[in-house]
């Protein structure tokens, strides 16, 4: 009876938020009944919510121990992978507790995203649709169902999914986004600006919506409105780099190469470990002939990404340039490398 009232207890401070009290609750009611798998499991997961995710790990895996059909731990371990960065481990955990109990629609969805970090769009699209089978009305799945879609070139349908999202869920401003993005993808160019443009319109401090309508002018060409939106993005959010970036890269598209330089400066300022503000940097340095200065660029993005086949190439081609053919050679070898 005494543990019954110890869980109460340590239950009620856990939905309130208070997580070290209801830890102190567990700790002492494991003390007079060790192997009790409810109070175990409440450990677990308040240990997991403290991100002491290897003492919560042995929670769970103790649970399983004692009952080895309690997909709540099975999924519990596999939300723990992803914390740690073990996707893949991550998915078997969860495939287990959705063996366990296949009508779970929170088992998908948590599945589904692991896979979507993964690049396993259709895995993850197959997930999500089968969230959504289950539960009509989940509008997160059917959000990041149409982002997958976005991301797979079936952009019909991905705008069927962001129009169904309503206007007081969370990703409302985003599906409105994505909509308009994708409407666009899918050469409905006017009603994809339209739609951005209304948005824009009725949530004026939405930066993401500038950067995305800035990349869609620039596609098409319209340089300085691009510009314009970049600019907005980075009024609004100073302290990121994106709004810089593609600035940066605009700039470029109409040779103003001094304020494309400033602006990857300021990228490389906000983030150094950014490969491609480095080798941008590069470029605008080579356009303006001075090649030893684009040679140390690229050089630091190719020390920050190794595998980053194009500061390669452009390191090569400086070298050239500057008549240093050994290492020219060794550069395009290894871009062709990196290419196979």
């Amino acid at each position: 009876m005494k543990t019954n009232l110890d869980f109460a207890n340590a239950m009620s401070w856990y939905i309130s938020g208070q997580y070290l009290e209801a830890y102190e609750i567990c700790k002492k009611a494991l003390i007079a009944e060790p192997n009790n798998p409810r109070i175990i499991q409440l450990k677990g997961e308040l240990n997991f919510w403290m991100e002491n995710f290897d003492e919560s790990l042995l929670d769970f895996k103790r649970v399983i121990e004692m009952d080895p059909n309690n997909h709540l731990a099975f999924y519990n371990i596999g939300m723990i992978k992803e914390e740690k960065g073990e996707l893949q481990n991550g998915i078997k955990y969860l495939s287990e507790a959705l063996r366990l109990k296949p009508d779970s629609e929170v088992y998908y969805l948590s599945r589904a995203l692991i896979k979507k970090k993964l690049g396993d769009f259709f895995g993850a699209f197959m997930d999500l649709t089968e969230t959504i089978e289950i539960n009509k009305w989940n509008t997160e799945a059917i959000y990041y169902r149409g982002i997958i879609l976005k991301n797979l070139g079936d952009y019909s349908f991905s705008a069927r999914d962001f129009e169904k999202i309503p206007e007081d869920d969370p990703n409302y401003l985003s599906a409105r986004l994505y909509l308009g993005v994708s409407l666009f993808l899918n050469q409905k160019v006017n009603e994809g600006l339209s739609e951005i443009g209304k948005l824009i319109k009725e949530s004026p401090n939405f930066s993401q919506a500038y950067l995305e309508r800035g990349k869609i002018y620039r596609y098409l060409n319209c340089y300085h409105k691009a510009i314009d939106d970049f600019s907005k993005k980075i009024e609004i959010n100073p302290n990121l780099i994106e709004g810089y970036f593609e600035r940066g890269l605009t700039q470029m598209k109409i040779w103003n190469y001094i304020d494309a330089m400033k602006d990857f400066m300021i990228v490389i300022e906000i983030d150094p470990y950014f490969a491609p503000g480095y080798l941008n940097m590069g470029l605008t340095k080579s356009w303006l002939t001075h090649h030893n200065e684009a040679i140390s660029y690229y050089t630091k993005a190719i020390e920050i990404d190794p595998c980053y086949a194009d500061a390669w190439l452009k390191r090569g081609l400086s070298y050239k340039i500057n008549g240093q053919i050994r290492e020219y050679f060794s550069d395009v070898i290894r871009y062709r490398s990196l290419l196979n």
